[in-house]
């Protein structure tokens, strides 16, 4: 033990929450981000994260499947949310126009 280190010393490190959603069927998927109103669109075998920032411990997502969609609902406390694939941090409509062009 370092006797000259005198107080406490903490290490403030960013706690993140993920939940991963896999697309395994064979047509697209919409992922509804509540209560932010985001849509994303999710084409077969896709893998998006939904990332909590400094969350908390009580911060944690539902997810609510039904025919062709997920809705994610976020809980708790945390500063911030978004949706990621393979580490980049994705926007509001993703792949939406591959999916109208397929329509």
């Amino acid at each position: 033990r370092d006797r000259d280190v005198t107080g406490v010393q903490t290490c403030a490190l960013p706690i993140y929450y993920k939940l991963a959603i896999t697309n395994d069927f064979s047509q697209s998927l919409a992922l509804y981000l509540e209560s932010w109103g985001e849509d994303y669109i999710l084409l077969p075998q896709e893998t998006f994260d939904v990332i909590l920032e400094n969350a908390a411990s009580d911060a944690y997502c539902d997810a609510v499947w039904s025919e062709n969609t997920v809705a994610v609902y976020v809980n708790g406390t945390f500063s911030n949310v978004y949706v990621s694939q393979n580490g980049q941090k994705l926007f509001c409509g993703h792949n939406r126009e591959k999916l109208q062009s397929r329509g």
